[in-house]
C-alpha cells in the first residue's frame, strides 16, 4: 500500500480550486499582458489611475509614519481640512499596498502589484461566496467565471474601486 506525503493529500484534495485559481490568475495576465510585463512604467489608463496612486501612496505614507490625525487632509484644496473624504479612500487597497511597500518603493509598482492582487482575490472571494449556494464544482466555477470577470467588472475597469468586488462577496458570503 502507497502511502502520500500530507503535501500530496492536501493537493489532492483541493485540486479543482488550485487548478481554478491557475485559470483565474493566467485570465487576469492575459488580459492585462502589457500592464503585467510593465509594471514599474505602465497604468491601466493615464486618466485617473495616477490620481488612484496618489490616493493609495498619500495613504501608505500616513499608515507608515502613524499619522491618523490628519488622515484625511491632504495638500490639495489647502487650506480647506478633510478633502480626501470627497474622493475614494482605497483604504483596503492601501492596506494590502503598505505590506508590498516594504519590498518595492516605487509608487507605480506598488500600485500595479496591488491591482493584480485584488484582480487575483476578487475569483476567491467570489468562489467562497457561490460556494454557500451551490455543490456541484462546475456550478461553482462557472458562476465564479461570470461573476469575476463579468462585463461589469471589465467595462468598469477603468474606475479601480469598482474592481474591488472582493469585499462586498467575502462579506456576502458570510
Amino acid at each position: 500500500m502507497h502511502t502520500y506525503s500530507p503535501v500530496f493529500k492536501i493537493i489532492k484534495k483541493y485540486s479543482f480550486y488550485i487548478n481554478c485559481f491557475l485559470i483565474f490568475a493566467l485570465l487576469t495576465i492575459y488580459m492585462y499582458r502589457s500592464l503585467f510585463f510593465n509594471l514599474s512604467t505602465n497604468l491601466l489608463d493615464w486618466n485617473d489611475y495616477p490620481l488612484f496612486v496618489w490616493i493609495m501612496q498619500h495613504n501608505i505614507d500616513n499608515f507608515q509614519q502613524l499619522k491618523f490625525s490628519g488622515f484625511f487632509n491632504t495638500n490639495i484644496f489647502y487650506p480647506f481640512q478633510g478633502n480626501l473624504l470627497f474622493s475614494d479612500l482605497f483604504l483596503p487597497t492601501s492596506i494590502i499596498g503598505y505590506f508590498v511597500q516594504i519590498f518595492v518603493k516605487d509608487p507605480i509598482t506598488t500600485f500595479n502589484i496591488v491591482f493584480f492582487t485584488v484582480l487575483v482575490i476578487n475569483p476567491m472571494s467570489c468562489l467562497f461566496f457561490w460556494k454557500n449556494f451551490f455543490t456541484s464544482k462546475w456550478i461553482i466555477f462557472f458562476a465564479t467565471l461570470t461573476t469575476a470577470f463579468s462585463p461589469f467588472v471589465i467595462i468598469n475597469s477603468y474606475h479601480f474601486q469598482m474592481l474591488n468586488i472582493w469585499p462586498l462577496f467575502f462579506c456576502l458570503g458570510f
